[in-house]
Parts: C-alpha cells; sequence; structure tokens
C-alpha cells in the first residue's frame, strides 16, 4: 500500500503482474547511414512555411543542415534535433495559422497550448500503433519580464513519460505576442517489440531506499530512451520531495508588556 510506504497521495503506480509495453526508439530525423529522411525533411520546413523547392541550405562540419528563409531559420541535426528561431518575434510563425478560430486580438494559455500542440503534429513522426504514443504537454514557465512563455512537451507511452538522456524535454517552444519565435524538437520514433510485466514496486521501492539511503515520499512509472537502441522497458523513478513546513502562527505577534 502506497500510504504504508510513505508515498504521498496521487502517486500512482501498477499492481503487481501488470504488463506493459516494451519499446525500441530510433532517430526518425537521420538514418543510421547519416542521410536526412527526406519524407520528414518536406514535412519539416512546410510545418515552418518554406518553399520546399527554394530554401538556401549551408551544411555544418558536424553533419547539421540549415536552411534559411527571409528572416528564420530551421536546423537539423544528426542527433535527431530539429531548431527553429526567427530572427525577431514579429517574424515568428502566428498563432493564428495553428487555430480554427483565426486571428484575435488577445489569446488565453489554453488557446496558446492548443496552437503548440497543432504545430507540433505537423512535424512529429507517426507512431504507429503504440497503445497511448505521442507528444504530451509538460507544462510552461511565464517570463513577465520578457512577456514570452516557454511550453514543454514529451514523449509518452501508454501515457507513461519517456525521458530522453541528455535532454530536458522532448519539444521546447517560446511564445510571445501571438508568434512562436522558436520551436526545438527531438525527433524519435518508436517501435513495439513485445511486453513484459514489471517488477513488484515494494521490491523496487526498498531497494532505491538501500541504495539512497532515505526513503524515497515519490515514484513515477515511466520509460527512459538511453537514445542507443536498447530496449524501453517500463521502471520508476524514486525520488524525495521535502515537505514544506507549517507557518508559525505565532511568528510576528506582538509581545504582551
Amino acid at each position: 500500500d502506497g500510504l504504508q510506504l510513505g508515498l504521498k497521495t496521487g502517486t500512482i503506480y501498477a499492481a503487481r503482474e501488470t504488463e506493459m509495453p516494451v519499446a525500441v526508439g530510433s532517430n526518425a530525423l537521420f538514418g543510421s547511414d547519416g542521410t536526412v529522411s527526406p519524407t520528414l525533411l518536406q514535412t519539416a520546413l512546410q510545418a515552418f512555411s518554406y518553399n520546399v523547392s527554394t530554401p538556401r541550405r549551408d551544411e555544418e562540419a558536424d553533419g547539421t543542415l540549415v536552411y534559411v528563409e527571409n528572416y528564420s531559420n530551421i536546423r537539423l541535426s544528426p542527433d535527431g534535433t530539429l531548431s527553429y528561431r526567427a530572427s525577431e518575434v514579429r517574424h515568428g510563425l502566428p498563432l493564428s495559422d495553428f487555430l480554427s478560430m483565426g486571428d484575435q486580438e488577445s489569446y488565453g494559455v489554453k488557446d496558446v497550448i492548443f496552437g503548440a500542440y497543432a504545430l507540433l503534429d505537423r512535424i512529429q513522426p507517426e507512431l504507429g500503433d503504440l497503445p497511448g504514443a505521442g507528444l504530451r504537454y509538460s507544462g510552461a514557465v511565464f517570463s513577465p519580464e520578457e512577456g514570452c512563455m516557454t511550453l514543454y512537451f514529451d514523449y509518452v507511452l501508454s501515457g507513461m513519460t519517456i525521458y530522453c538522456s541528455g535532454y530536458e524535454h522532448a519539444a521546447t517552444l517560446r511564445y510571445q505576442d501571438g508568434y512562436f519565435s522558436s520551436v526545438t524538437l527531438l525527433l524519435r520514433s518508436y517501435e513495439q517489440q513485445g511486453s513484459c510485466r514489471l517488477a513488484d514496486f515494494e521490491r523496487q521501492w526498498y531497494l532505491a531506499s538501500i541504495q539512497s539511503g532515505v526513503s524515497p515520499n515519490v515514484a513515477e512509472l515511466c520509460y527512459e530512451d538511453h537514445l542507443d537502441g536498447a530496449p524501453m522497458v517500463a521502471g520508476y523513478r524514486f525520488g524525495l520531495v521535502q515537505e514544506q513546513p507549517e507557518p508559525d502562527v505565532q511568528a510576528g505577534q506582538p509581545t504582551e508588556q
């Protein structure tokens, strides 16, 4: 029982004998021979409103392809990362292009999130028949000083987050004044290779306690993609979140004279 183990309320973990998909990830943008996927290349250029037949292309020493058109550029790196940058916010991608309601005087947070989903849907590779697979909104950070919003997305499988080694998030988008001014997306494709039963949760929890010397109070069921083509098996990430101390209601009270 999670409460007996000291886990925070709301922690989700699988019951014994639960079967989860096993998947293998691969670079969706560049093949093993080092060449870029022509399908994804065309899809990406079109998603950012580039003229497929005329963009200027440069190639850097590490194999990164750079496409330039007007006031923006797209970089396709051999590790599978696509990066879009506009020279100025007003030269970015209009949010209205990704919303059915079209141009508006102002937009809410939900509008920006829906627009970001629509933009990513134009680029991300197909994930086939994998259950509960895709990109999922993970959160956002607001910068009042700059008036911008940075959104984060991650791949999921069976609804569980896939953490890609070396990357904080699979996708990061920057929004400001009605435009997406930058987009970074790690393009991965995943294929299922059977399924397996999860290791006993309590046993993993006790092992984590022994290794760390403290009893974890948070656990997340997830996948880890080490970007090496090894099969991904669902497992738990354990951690310790410090409880916030209760405010001292006596603090600051005047003393009796």
